[in-house]
């Protein structure tokens, strides 16, 4: 017998898929259906730096450089050496930058680090040879500096930083490091070529080091290389640089040019506002341009934003003060400068040079300069200045000469330091010396100890139209007044003399240049040729000539 279908059987298909679906929905899925998952994912043990492998192989450079990293102390933050005279800073790159110390992986060799209290000089110098140039070497070179300077070895610690910079390898913020140490340990003329080094291997683009080269350059008397390694060091950072601004603005003051020094300390205190040497820098560039009450007003801004943070007011800040406090009730009674009766006696420059200033003494030997004067002029004549310090900034230099001068008709007695003084520049540079001379010949008599640039100017001016005279009292006032902080103005003095036929009196001065400039650390090689050439002219001027035969 046949099998009959069955009632389900006997539904369309369509029915039938529609009640198994129902089915499923309702009574769930069957016993034998199986949900497939991903199996769970072990979790990894942790490791430490010592048994963690880098990407790459425990021994890769980059896994040497994370282990360095996470067991390295923290680099230190940058330093700024702040010099009690000058007051430049010069900033040093971060540690970190230049690597740090590789940990020990097989219990041989201790992390650089640890090796300051274990190893000698000697045990240190031979781990020394037997790095690789790279990191580890340069920390260890780093140490072994360090241990010579606390030995008080200053001359055995310059030669290790010396040969350090005369490494062949491409690292510049070692290079930079090395230098900033030759720097501190006085070595300026080394220090200068190894920010050079680190710079050209940067192709010129290395802010830091450029700023440092132009605090060295401004030392030594190089004011235009200085003004070309700080304009490039500001122009890498937008001008957003303090440091490159502070000091820049000291090279122009050097230079005579304050309106220009107003604008970079201005500068430096709005990307920085507790700069304090900027505080006291811009105060009395505005005692000076005529405006005490406005220098007051920087220096008062400082202390109140000093009060509110709990910031202690640096000393150089009360001093300034106090100075232009005492500039400001004296306005009234201003007198002539107690050196004028001095300022025009070329006869008596003879003997300033040969004392114990130039030639052995230092910084106390030169007189204070007196406390700052007030220059009072109407806001219309000040209006003035301004304009001709912008026509002079943009290269209109005859419109600036043209503003100067009213300035000065303006003003009382014809005189207004800052205007005469910055006429004489101008007219320097569109070389119309025999005005320049006059323009600033009023400054060197009126306020000659105040700008002693002046009597630079006026020495170099009066050389060019041979009237050495002239030349050799001006520079002689000049360096009087500079003391050792214008090597350049002794060496103007010697070529002087030597101009003159005085051979003992260019001697002199020769090696009260050389004399500052080894201090420096950066004794030229051309000196000490030119000292024996001079040398030579005076014995053989000293040889009374052979009697005659009979």
């Amino acid at each position: 017998m046949a099998d009959q279908p069955s009632f389900v059987n006997s539904l369309p298909r369509s029915t039938r898929c529609f009640l198994c679906l129902v089915l499923l929905l309702v009574v769930g899925l069957p016993a034998t259906a199986q949900v497939v998952t991903r199996p769970a994912r072990k979790k990894r043990p942790k490791t430490t730096a010592a048994s963690a492998p880098a990407k790459g192989g425990s021994n890769s450079r980059r896994g040497r450089a994370q282990r360095a990293r996470r067991t390295a102390p923290a680099a230190t933050a940058e330093e700024e050496i702040t010099e009690p005279v000058a007051a430049e800073k010069e900033t040093d790159e971060s540690a970190e930058a230049e690597g740090t110390n590789e940990p020990a992986t097989d219990g041989t060799k201790k992390p650089v680090t640890e090796l300051s209290g274990v190893v000698t000089e000697a045990e240190l110098r031979t781990r020394i040879q037997e790095e690789k140039p790279g990191p580890v070497r340069a920390n260890l070179q780093k140490l072994l500096v360090a241990i010579l300077v606390s030995a008080s070895l200053k001359a055995d610690a310059i030669t290790e930083l010396r040969s350090m910079a005369q490494e062949d390898r491409y690292d510049p913020a070692f290079f930079y490091n090395t230098a900033n140490w030759l720097a501190r340990l006085g070595d300026a003329s080394a220090a200068a070529d190894t920010y050079r080094k680190a710079i050209s291997q940067r192709r010129g683009h290395y802010a830091r080091a450029l700023n440092n080269l132009g605090v060295i350059l401004t030392r030594q008397g190089r004011w235009d290389e200085a003004q070309t390694a700080l304009t490039a060091a500001l122009a890498q950072e937008n001008n957003a640089y303090a440091e490159a601004s502070y000091n820049l603005g000291r090279l122009y003051l050097l230079r005579g040019e304050a309106d220009l020094a107003i604008r970079q300390w201005s500068r430096t205190l709005k990307l920085e506002p507790d700069h304090a040497d900027a505080v006291a820098a811009l105060a009395h560039a505005y005692a000076d341009d005529g405006d005490v009450r406005r220098g007051l007003t920087v220096i008062d801004a400082y202390v109140a934003r000093a009060a509110r943070t709990g910031t202690i007011v640096p000393a150089n800040i009360t001093l300034a003060r106090r100075e232009l406090s005492v500039a400001e009730a004296a306005s009234k009674n201003d007198g002539d400068d107690d050196d004028v009766a001095d300022n025009n006696n070329p006869a008596s420059s003879r003997g300033i040079v040969k004392g114990t200033n130039a030639a052995g003494g230092r910084a106390t030997s030169v007189p204070r300069l007196p406390a700052p004067r007030s220059f009072n002029v109407d806001p219309a004549t000040y209006k003035l200045l301004q304009s001709a310090r912008d026509a002079r900034a943009q290269g209109q230099h005859e419109q600036a000469v043209n503003q100067y001068r009213g300035v000065i008709a303006r003003s009382r007695d014809h005189y207004f330091a800052p205007a005469n003084l910055e006429l004489g520049l101008t007219l320097i540079n569109v070389r119309r010396p025999a005005e320049a001379i006059e323009a600033l010949r009023v400054v060197a008599d009126k306020d000659g100890a105040r700008y002693p640039i002046v009597h630079f100017h006026l020495g170099r001016l009066h050389e060019q139209l041979g009237q050495l005279d002239l030349a050799a009292f001006h520079f002689n006032r000049a360096v009087m007044l500079y003391g050792d902080q214008n090597p350049q103005a002794v060496l103007y003095l010697s070529g002087v003399y030597e101009k003159q036929g005085d051979i003992p009196g260019a001697l002199v001065a020769l090696e009260s240049y050389m004399r500052m400039m080894r201090e420096q650390g950066s004794l030229p090689e051309w000196a000490t040729e030119r000292l024996a050439k001079l040398k030579e002219k005076a014995a053989s001027a000293a040889t009374p000539p052979p009697a005659p035969k009979p």
